[in-house]
Protein backbone atom coordinates (compact mmCIF):
# COMPACT_ATOMS: atom_id res chain seq x y z
CA UNK A 1 0.00 0.00 0.00
CA UNK A 2 1.06 3.62 -0.44
CA UNK A 3 0.71 6.27 2.29
CA UNK A 4 1.22 9.86 1.15
CA UNK A 5 0.12 13.06 2.85
CA UNK A 6 -0.02 16.77 1.98
CA UNK A 7 3.02 18.91 2.62
CA UNK A 8 3.27 19.45 6.37
CA UNK A 9 3.76 17.56 9.64
CA UNK A 10 2.20 14.27 8.47
CA UNK A 11 4.27 13.85 5.31
CA UNK A 12 7.37 12.36 7.01
CA UNK A 13 5.24 9.47 8.36
CA UNK A 14 4.33 8.38 4.84
CA UNK A 15 5.70 5.23 3.26
CA UNK A 16 4.95 2.25 1.07
CA UNK A 17 5.14 -1.51 1.35
CA UNK A 18 3.71 -4.73 -0.01
CA UNK A 19 3.79 -8.36 1.03
CA UNK A 20 2.44 -11.66 -0.25
CA UNK A 21 1.32 -14.46 2.05
CA UNK A 22 0.88 -18.06 0.99
CA UNK A 23 -1.93 -19.74 2.96
CA UNK A 24 -1.96 -23.52 3.16
CA UNK A 25 -1.25 -26.70 5.14
CA UNK A 26 2.06 -27.55 6.83
CA UNK A 27 2.76 -23.89 7.55
CA UNK A 28 5.54 -22.77 9.90
CA UNK A 29 3.35 -19.92 11.19
CA UNK A 30 -0.19 -21.00 12.10
CA UNK A 31 -3.27 -18.92 12.84
CA UNK A 32 -4.77 -20.17 16.10
CA UNK A 33 -8.28 -21.45 15.60
CA UNK A 34 -10.95 -19.76 17.72
CA UNK A 35 -8.57 -17.00 18.84
CA UNK A 36 -9.76 -13.95 16.98
CA UNK A 37 -11.68 -10.83 18.01
CA UNK A 38 -13.05 -8.13 15.72
CA UNK A 39 -14.42 -4.65 16.38
CA UNK A 40 -15.97 -2.23 13.88
CA UNK A 41 -17.51 1.23 14.16
CA UNK A 42 -18.68 3.99 11.84
CA UNK A 43 -16.36 6.95 12.41
CA UNK A 44 -14.69 9.64 10.31
CA UNK A 45 -11.16 9.41 11.70
CA UNK A 46 -9.41 9.02 8.32
CA UNK A 47 -11.12 8.97 4.95
CA UNK A 48 -10.80 10.02 1.29
CA UNK A 49 -13.93 11.91 0.20
CA UNK A 50 -12.23 13.72 -2.69
CA UNK A 51 -11.31 11.23 -5.39
CA UNK A 52 -9.47 13.97 -7.31
CA UNK A 53 -6.97 14.28 -4.46
CA UNK A 54 -4.10 11.97 -3.55
CA UNK A 55 -4.50 12.79 0.10
CA UNK A 56 -6.86 11.73 2.90
CA UNK A 57 -8.72 13.82 5.44
CA UNK A 58 -7.21 12.93 8.81
CA UNK A 59 -8.39 13.71 12.33
CA UNK A 60 -5.22 12.63 14.12
CA UNK A 61 -6.51 12.91 17.69
CA UNK A 62 -9.74 11.08 16.90
CA UNK A 63 -7.83 8.38 15.04
CA UNK A 64 -5.64 7.63 18.07
CA UNK A 65 -8.75 7.51 20.28
CA UNK A 66 -10.33 5.05 17.85
CA UNK A 67 -7.25 2.81 17.89
CA UNK A 68 -7.22 2.76 21.71
CA UNK A 69 -10.94 2.03 21.92
CA UNK A 70 -10.63 -0.77 19.36
CA UNK A 71 -7.66 -2.20 21.28
CA UNK A 72 -9.66 -2.32 24.51
CA UNK A 73 -12.60 -4.06 22.88
CA UNK A 74 -10.57 -6.56 20.86
CA UNK A 75 -8.27 -7.46 23.76
CA UNK A 76 -11.18 -8.10 26.12
CA UNK A 77 -12.90 -10.30 23.54
CA UNK A 78 -9.67 -12.05 22.58
CA UNK A 79 -8.78 -12.97 26.16
CA UNK A 80 -12.29 -14.33 26.76
CA UNK A 81 -12.28 -16.38 23.54
CA UNK A 82 -8.77 -17.70 24.12
CA UNK A 83 -9.62 -18.89 27.61
CA UNK A 84 -12.78 -20.57 26.33
CA UNK A 85 -10.75 -22.13 23.53
CA UNK A 86 -8.25 -23.49 26.05
CA UNK A 87 -11.01 -24.98 28.21
CA UNK A 88 -12.67 -26.68 25.25
CA UNK A 89 -9.40 -28.20 23.99
CA UNK A 90 -7.56 -28.89 27.24
CA UNK A 91 -8.83 -32.46 27.48
CA UNK A 92 -7.47 -33.24 24.00
CA UNK A 93 -4.07 -31.63 24.73
CA UNK A 94 -4.24 -29.64 21.47
CA UNK A 95 -4.27 -26.20 23.05
CA UNK A 96 -1.06 -24.13 23.01
CA UNK A 97 -2.06 -22.36 26.24
CA UNK A 98 -0.30 -23.45 29.39
CA UNK A 99 -2.75 -21.71 31.74
CA UNK A 100 -6.32 -20.57 31.58
CA UNK A 101 -5.67 -16.86 31.92
CA UNK A 102 -4.47 -14.93 28.88
CA UNK A 103 -2.41 -11.78 29.32
CA UNK A 104 0.67 -10.10 27.88
CA UNK A 105 2.99 -12.59 29.58
CA UNK A 106 1.36 -15.34 27.48
CA UNK A 107 3.02 -14.11 24.28
CA UNK A 108 6.55 -14.03 22.94
CA UNK A 109 5.62 -10.91 20.97
CA UNK A 110 2.80 -8.38 20.90
CA UNK A 111 2.69 -6.65 17.52
CA UNK A 112 0.55 -3.90 16.04
CA UNK A 113 -0.51 -2.04 12.97
CA UNK A 114 2.17 0.67 13.11
CA UNK A 115 1.56 3.90 11.18
CA UNK A 116 4.30 5.38 13.37
CA UNK A 117 6.37 3.71 16.07
CA UNK A 118 5.15 5.81 18.99
CA UNK A 119 1.63 4.44 18.45
CA UNK A 120 2.92 0.88 18.87
CA UNK A 121 4.40 1.86 22.23
CA UNK A 122 1.15 3.54 23.28
CA UNK A 123 -0.77 0.44 22.20
CA UNK A 124 1.37 -1.92 24.26
CA UNK A 125 1.00 0.42 27.25
CA UNK A 126 -2.77 0.34 26.81
CA UNK A 127 -2.86 -3.46 26.88
CA UNK A 128 -0.70 -3.35 29.99
CA UNK A 129 -3.29 -1.06 31.61
CA UNK A 130 -5.96 -3.66 30.76
CA UNK A 131 -3.88 -6.30 32.53
CA UNK A 132 -3.36 -3.99 35.51
CA UNK A 133 -7.08 -3.46 35.96
CA UNK A 134 -7.61 -7.24 35.64
CA UNK A 135 -4.90 -7.75 38.31
CA UNK A 136 -3.07 -10.29 36.17
CA UNK A 137 -0.68 -12.43 38.23
CA UNK A 138 2.53 -11.42 36.39
CA UNK A 139 2.07 -7.89 37.80
CA UNK A 140 2.92 -7.44 41.51
CA UNK A 141 -0.26 -6.94 43.52
CA UNK A 142 1.21 -3.82 45.13
CA UNK A 143 1.14 -2.19 41.67
CA UNK A 144 -2.20 -3.51 40.42
CA UNK A 145 -4.01 -2.63 43.66
CA UNK A 146 -3.81 1.06 42.73
CA UNK A 147 -5.71 0.54 39.46
CA UNK A 148 -8.23 -2.21 40.25
CA UNK A 149 -11.29 0.07 40.46
CA UNK A 150 -10.62 2.10 37.31
CA UNK A 151 -13.17 2.11 34.50
CA UNK A 152 -11.01 1.76 31.41
CA UNK A 153 -13.72 3.15 29.12
CA UNK A 154 -13.34 6.59 30.73
CA UNK A 155 -9.55 6.71 30.41
CA UNK A 156 -9.00 7.07 26.66
CA UNK A 157 -7.94 10.73 26.86
CA UNK A 158 -5.97 10.59 30.12
CA UNK A 159 -2.49 11.66 28.94
CA UNK A 160 -0.93 11.54 32.38
CA UNK A 161 -2.06 7.94 32.83
CA UNK A 162 -0.82 7.12 29.33
CA UNK A 163 2.67 8.42 30.16
CA UNK A 164 2.60 6.45 33.41
CA UNK A 165 1.68 3.24 31.57
CA UNK A 166 4.36 3.78 28.91
CA UNK A 167 6.97 4.03 31.65
CA UNK A 168 5.67 1.04 33.62
CA UNK A 169 5.43 -1.16 30.51
CA UNK A 170 8.79 -0.11 29.04
CA UNK A 171 10.49 -3.44 29.75
CA UNK A 172 7.58 -5.37 28.21
CA UNK A 173 7.68 -3.07 25.18
CA UNK A 174 11.39 -3.63 24.67
CA UNK A 175 10.94 -7.40 24.94
CA UNK A 176 7.73 -7.99 23.01
CA UNK A 177 7.06 -5.05 20.67
CA UNK A 178 10.28 -3.18 19.87
CA UNK A 179 11.75 -6.15 17.92
CA UNK A 180 8.74 -5.83 15.59
CA UNK A 181 9.11 -2.18 14.56
CA UNK A 182 12.25 -2.27 12.39
CA UNK A 183 10.47 -2.08 9.03
CA UNK A 184 7.91 0.50 10.20
CA UNK A 185 10.70 2.60 11.69
CA UNK A 186 12.58 2.61 8.40
CA UNK A 187 9.75 2.54 5.84
CA UNK A 188 6.97 4.60 7.40
CA UNK A 189 3.28 3.81 7.18
CA UNK A 190 2.23 0.97 4.88
CA UNK A 191 -1.49 0.78 5.76
CA UNK A 192 -2.72 -2.75 4.99
CA UNK A 193 0.67 -4.49 5.07
CA UNK A 194 1.85 -2.75 8.25
CA UNK A 195 0.95 -5.45 10.80
CA UNK A 196 2.57 -8.16 8.68
CA UNK A 197 5.80 -6.18 8.47
CA UNK A 198 5.70 -6.05 12.27
CA UNK A 199 5.53 -9.86 12.24
CA UNK A 200 8.38 -10.04 9.73
CA UNK A 201 10.54 -7.75 11.87
CA UNK A 202 10.00 -9.91 14.93
CA UNK A 203 10.72 -13.18 13.12
CA UNK A 204 14.15 -12.02 11.94
CA UNK A 205 14.97 -10.48 15.32
CA UNK A 206 15.42 -14.00 16.70
CA UNK A 207 18.91 -15.53 16.17
CA UNK A 208 17.55 -18.88 14.97
CA UNK A 209 14.25 -20.58 14.28
CA UNK A 210 14.59 -23.00 17.20
CA UNK A 211 13.86 -20.15 19.62
CA UNK A 212 10.51 -19.54 17.93
CA UNK A 213 9.03 -23.05 17.96
CA UNK A 214 5.88 -23.20 20.06
CA UNK A 215 5.93 -19.47 20.73
CA UNK A 216 2.68 -17.50 20.51
CA UNK A 217 2.53 -14.07 18.86
CA UNK A 218 -0.33 -11.62 19.35
CA UNK A 219 -1.25 -9.37 16.41
CA UNK A 220 -3.53 -6.33 16.25
CA UNK A 221 -4.65 -5.01 12.88
CA UNK A 222 -6.47 -1.71 12.39
CA UNK A 223 -8.02 0.19 9.51
CA UNK A 224 -9.63 3.60 9.81
CA UNK A 225 -13.32 3.96 9.33
CA UNK A 226 -13.04 1.66 11.37
CA UNK A 227 -12.38 -2.07 11.37
CA UNK A 228 -9.96 -3.89 13.66
CA UNK A 229 -8.98 -7.45 14.55
CA UNK A 230 -6.82 -9.15 17.13
CA UNK A 231 -5.58 -12.69 16.57
CA UNK A 232 -2.68 -14.94 17.45
CA UNK A 233 -0.28 -17.14 15.55
CA UNK A 234 2.04 -19.93 16.66
CA UNK A 235 5.43 -20.80 15.19
CA UNK A 236 6.09 -24.49 14.64
CA UNK A 237 8.59 -26.90 13.15
CA UNK A 238 7.50 -28.45 9.88
CA UNK A 239 9.01 -31.50 8.20
CA UNK A 240 9.35 -32.42 4.54
CA UNK A 241 8.14 -29.03 3.44
CA UNK A 242 9.82 -26.39 1.32
CA UNK A 243 8.36 -23.67 3.54
CA UNK A 244 10.16 -23.83 6.87
CA UNK A 245 10.55 -21.11 9.47
CA UNK A 246 14.25 -20.81 8.60
CA UNK A 247 13.39 -20.28 4.93
CA UNK A 248 10.82 -17.67 5.88
CA UNK A 249 13.43 -15.88 8.01
CA UNK A 250 15.92 -15.93 5.11
CA UNK A 251 13.33 -14.45 2.75
CA UNK A 252 12.57 -11.63 5.19
CA UNK A 253 16.29 -11.05 5.79
CA UNK A 254 16.81 -10.57 2.04
CA UNK A 255 14.09 -7.91 2.08
CA UNK A 256 15.81 -6.16 4.98
CA UNK A 257 19.16 -6.25 3.19
CA UNK A 258 17.57 -4.64 0.14
CA UNK A 259 16.05 -1.96 2.35
CA UNK A 260 19.34 -1.31 4.13
CA UNK A 261 21.64 -1.41 1.10
CA UNK A 262 19.62 -0.39 -1.96
CA UNK A 263 17.35 2.36 -0.70
CA UNK A 264 18.05 5.73 -2.33
CA UNK A 265 18.10 8.88 -0.22
CA UNK A 266 16.76 12.11 -1.68
CA UNK A 267 16.20 15.46 -0.02
CA UNK A 268 12.80 16.52 1.40
CA UNK A 269 12.76 19.37 -1.15
CA UNK A 270 13.03 16.93 -4.06
CA UNK A 271 10.41 14.65 -2.50
CA UNK A 272 8.01 17.60 -2.23
CA UNK A 273 8.55 18.38 -5.93
CA UNK A 274 7.98 14.75 -6.94
CA UNK A 275 4.69 14.62 -5.01
CA UNK A 276 3.62 18.01 -6.40
CA UNK A 277 4.18 16.69 -9.91
CA UNK A 278 2.17 13.61 -9.00
CA UNK A 279 -0.69 15.87 -7.82
CA UNK A 280 -0.59 17.81 -11.10
CA UNK A 281 -0.73 14.64 -13.21
CA UNK A 282 -3.50 12.98 -11.20
CA UNK A 283 -6.14 11.67 -13.68
CA UNK A 284 -4.38 13.40 -16.60
CA UNK A 285 -4.80 11.82 -20.05
CA UNK A 286 -3.17 11.35 -22.46
CA UNK A 287 -0.06 11.13 -20.30
CA UNK A 288 3.56 10.06 -20.74
CA UNK A 289 5.85 10.25 -17.68
CA UNK A 290 8.92 12.43 -18.20
CA UNK A 291 10.98 11.67 -15.11
CA UNK A 292 14.55 10.47 -15.80
CA UNK A 293 14.76 6.82 -16.82
CA UNK A 294 18.24 6.63 -15.31
CA UNK A 295 16.74 6.26 -11.83
CA UNK A 296 15.42 2.80 -12.79
CA UNK A 297 17.31 -0.46 -12.36
CA UNK A 298 17.42 -3.33 -14.79
CA UNK A 299 14.31 -5.43 -14.22
CA UNK A 300 12.17 -2.56 -12.90
CA UNK A 301 8.62 -2.33 -14.27
CA UNK A 302 7.50 1.24 -14.96
CA UNK A 303 4.53 3.18 -16.31
CA UNK A 304 5.11 3.89 -19.98
CA UNK A 305 1.95 5.81 -20.85
CA UNK A 306 -1.78 6.36 -20.27
CA UNK A 307 -3.94 6.85 -23.36
CA UNK A 308 -7.00 9.06 -23.72
CA UNK A 309 -9.25 6.20 -22.56
CA UNK A 310 -7.24 5.82 -19.33
CA UNK A 311 -5.62 2.57 -20.47
CA UNK A 312 -2.21 2.11 -18.88
CA UNK A 313 0.82 0.62 -20.59
CA UNK A 314 3.77 -0.71 -18.63
CA UNK A 315 7.21 -1.85 -19.68
CA UNK A 316 10.19 -3.58 -18.09
CA UNK A 317 13.61 -2.02 -18.19
CA UNK A 318 16.25 -4.38 -19.54
CA UNK A 319 19.71 -2.83 -19.66
CA UNK A 320 21.78 -3.94 -22.63
CA UNK A 321 24.76 -4.64 -20.41
CA UNK A 322 22.45 -6.06 -17.71
CA UNK A 323 23.70 -3.36 -15.34
CA UNK A 324 21.65 -1.94 -12.50
CA UNK A 325 20.90 1.30 -14.30
CA UNK A 326 22.94 4.44 -14.75
CA UNK A 327 22.31 5.97 -11.33
CA UNK A 328 24.66 4.10 -9.01
CA UNK A 329 23.91 5.86 -5.74
CA UNK A 330 21.75 8.37 -3.95
CA UNK A 331 23.91 11.30 -5.01
CA UNK A 332 23.37 10.39 -8.67
CA UNK A 333 19.59 10.14 -8.22
CA UNK A 334 19.48 13.39 -6.25
CA UNK A 335 21.37 15.14 -9.07
CA UNK A 336 19.19 13.58 -11.77
CA UNK A 337 16.07 14.92 -10.09
CA UNK A 338 17.67 18.31 -9.44
CA UNK A 339 18.54 18.62 -13.15
CA UNK A 340 15.10 17.32 -14.16
CA UNK A 341 13.18 19.94 -12.17
CA UNK A 342 15.58 22.72 -13.22
CA UNK A 343 15.02 21.81 -16.86
CA UNK A 344 11.27 21.78 -16.34
CA UNK A 345 11.44 25.23 -14.78
CA UNK A 346 13.65 26.56 -17.60
CA UNK A 347 11.30 25.18 -20.25
CA UNK A 348 8.26 26.67 -18.50
CA UNK A 349 6.70 23.35 -17.45
CA UNK A 350 6.74 24.40 -13.78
Amino acid sequence: DIAVYPKGNARPTGGAGACALLIGPNAPVVFESGCRATHMAHVYDFYKPNLNSLYPIVDGQLSVQCVISALDTCYTQFCTKSQMNHESHSHTHTSTLTSREVNLSTFAAVLFHTPYVKLAQKSLARLYLNDLIRACPYIPSAISEKYKNLDIRTLINDKELEREMIEQSRELYEQKTLPGVYFAQNMGNMYTSSVYYSLFSFLISQPNEEQLYGRRILLFSYGSGLASSMYSVVCRKVHECRFTLAQLQRSIQRARERLDNERIEISPEIMDKILLEREENQHKVSFVPKQPMEILKSGDIYLKSIDKNYRRSYDKLISKDNSEGNADNGNDVQQLYTDYFQNRQTSGDL
